[in-house]
């Protein structure tokens, strides 16, 4: 069995670049926003981001004595969103005894909803509230945009996990703090308790305390908590799955450290994966549909983190998973992000550098919440300890990451021409930069301007060669370098009545007639001429001369002509009756030549050519063989 423990070296990552991992630095001040919602300690405990970009993030505020709910609205930059409660801030007091908010989701119309634990002062509830999206209580909602549920008299409950049903219902999951039960409530969009579910709307589970929540597409909920890791299925009326491990719920035991489960997803084969600490380290497990553990998944890593502890898990698009919590590397803890590949669980090395850590607040700070954007970075939010003790100073602390890297392209040469990419992004004759998701393979194509060829691609992961389209993978900052260089147009023409072929080293020049290819400035052009049969290559004239191959440098626009004479046919001449040496001599002149001579006695005198074959005055091609028979004389 393996252990998908995340990677426990702790390094920075520079925050200059665009390597998937580094933090933004166009968020906040290099990737980092914190914010003052009172004058008390503030602590963000959860997380959203809009359609649109915009993160919404919750938590708590102390306010006098006491804790109140507390939200923020960011802009894209990080900047407080000023159209959002007061100056981008909201303040909710839930019971008279404080609260805090623990879990949000955002519903389709852009309201939010929060979940967490409103008390009396002797006695914490479930605490719901609906904001509308200028953060606004939503009064449709419960009594005045709140819902209080008392669910356990004298053991305190509180809400820590929230989620929306497509028809949006809410499902919320927490625990009673003395008896350590999983407990679930189902709400109705406007507050009230769903009695269709469980017993009056409530579901209470004796298997620990419930940190996360995830639902089904078939409508099934996923619960996980601790202690150890602790899964539980619920059928969509409250009742348990008993087709689930044992009787609907699962404990996993693996080390004698700290364990916990603190956030689940559902990967798209229905597998469940669920993230948090492990031994006291950032831990993934796999379950099956049916809860079996899967032995595949994970593998070990050491290394010289004191702790790091998973706090919230989310996937990528692609299947990715990234896990978001705190390190402790012996100074201050720091933000944690760890990622992992999808199909075993191994920790993604192209991200950051194994643990991806910021150091956040003068006292440290943890991450306890993680989500991402539109265009796939990720967000976690939680706490700046800038205070010297748990009730002043502490803020809410957000922090953005790369999951894109930075392309740059620029042109070389005396020559001139446009780089281009598939995605959009690139297009420019200079130098141009541009961020590209890194799951995304890149194509970019060099095309030459009139008068310019495409000579070559420098540096990049993928690019090399003279071929004018490349293909670069995004994993980490890329930069190269598309050559132009000007071009001299050789010309080849081909006077005279024979026929042949002209060709080229290096190749461009090919043909019979005429053609012309343009070559990069400076280059050597060997031409060769192949006469064809019955043709004779008679010499070059113009930029080349003599009859043998011709060199030609390409410092300018150059032409030449190959001449190729038409050899005269082999017209066959009577040479019946001529002695042996005439006949060689009026076989020469004919342009023919002589084959095969036989010797046959004869009452002809001795030598004389006494048949031929071919017949005479057949046309014949230039050089055609004529057999001759020539007397031997029978006189002894």
């Amino acid at each position: 069995m393996f252990l998908a423990v995340g990677v426990a070296l702790l390094f920075l990552v520079d925050s200059a670049t665009a390597t998937p991992g580094a933090l933004d630095p166009g968020f906040g001040s290099g990737g980092i926003v914190t914010t003052t919602i009172s004058s008390g300690s503030t602590v963000a405990t959860a997380l959203a981001v809009q359609p649109d970009g915009r993160i919404v993030a919750g938590g708590e505020t102390a306010v006098g004595s006491e804790t109140e709910f507390a939200l923020a609205r960011y802009n894209l930059n990080g900047t407080l969103d000023a159209s959002f409660g007061s100056a981008g801030k909201v303040t909710t007091a839930v019971g008279s005894g404080g609260s805090d908010i623990r879990a949000l989701v955002l519903e389709p119309d852009g309201k939010i909803v929060v979940a967490g634990e409103g008390s009396d002062g002797s006695q914490s509830d479930f605490a719901l509230a609906r904001y509308n999206p200028d953060g606004s209580l939503d009064t449709s909602f419960g009594t005045g945009g709140k819902v209080v549920t008392s669910i356990a008299a004298n053991n305190g409950t509180t809400a820590d996990a929230v989620a929306l049903q497509t028809d949006g219902k809410i499902v919320v999951g927490g625990s009673n703090g003395d008896t350590s039960d999983f407990v679930l409530a189902r709400y109705n969009p406007n507050g009230s308790l769903d009695t269709t579910f469980g017993t009056g709307g409530i579901v209470i589970t004796a298997a620990g305390y419930l940190t996360a929540l995830a639902l089904q597409p078939d409508g099934k909920i996923v619960a996980v908590g601790g202690p150890r890791f602790t899964l539980a299925r619920y059928n969509p009326n409250g009742s348990l799955d008993t087709s689930f491990g044992t009787g609907g719920t699962v404990t996993t035991n693996l080390t004698t450290g700290f364990e916990q489960a603190n956030g689940v997803v559902l990967q798209p084969d229905g597998q469940i994966v669920v993230g948090g600490t492990l031994g006291g380290r950032f831990g993934l497990l796999r379950y099956s549909t049916s809860g079996t553990l899967d032995p595949t998944f994970g593998s070990m890593v050491t290394g010289f983190v004191l702790a790091a502890f998973g706090q919230a898990l989310v996937q990528q698009p692609d299947g990715k998973l990234v896990l978001a919590g705190y390190a402790d590397g012996g100074t201050e803890p720091a933000f944690a992000v760890v990622r992992y590949n999808a199909s075993d669980g191994s920790p993604d090395p192209s991200f950051g550098s194994g643990i991806t850590t910021t150091p956040i607040g003068t006292h440290g700070g943890a991450a306890n919440a993680v989500a991402l954007e539109p265009d796939g970075k990720i967000v976690a939010g939680g706490v700046a300890e800038t205070g010297s003790n748990d009730t002043t100073g502490d803020q809410f602390a957000i922090t953005r990451y790369q999951v894109t890297s930075m392309l740059t392209t620029s042109t070389a040469g005396n020559g001139s021409g446009v780089v281009t990419s598939s995605p959009a992004g690139i297009d420019c004759g200079t130098t141009c930069t541009e961020t590209f998701a890194e799951v995304v393979p890149v194509t970019l194509t060099a095309t030459p301007a009139a008068g310019s060829l495409f000579t070559g691609w420098q540096g990049g992961e993928g690019c090399s060669g003279t071929t004018g389209s490349c293909e670069v993978v995004m994993t980490s900052d890329q930069s190269l370098t598309a050559t132009f260089t000007l071009a001299e147009r050789l010309t080849v023409t081909k006077p005279g009545r024979g026929r042949g072929k002209v060709t080229s080293t290096p190749a461009g020049i090919q043909c019979g007639s005429s053609c012309a290819h343009a070559y990069a400035y400076g280059t050597s052009v060997t031409l060769t001429a192949s006469p064809a049969a019955n043709s004779t290559f008679k010499g070059w004239s113009g930029a080349c001369s003599g009859t043998g191959s011709c060199r030609v440098t390409m410092k300018q626009a150059r032409s030449t002509e190959a001449t190729f004479a038409r050899n005269p046919a082999c017209i066959v001449p009577m040479v019946l009756g001529k002695r042996l040496a005439t006949a060689k001599r009026k076989v020469k002149r004919a342009h023919c030549r002589t084959g095969e001579i036989r010797h046959r006695l004869s009452p002809h005198r001795s030598g004389i050519v006494i048949s031929q074959r071919p017949q005479p005055r057949k046309h014949l091609r230039n050089g055609a063989k004529i057999s001759l028979v020539v007397s031997k004389s029978s006189r002894p």
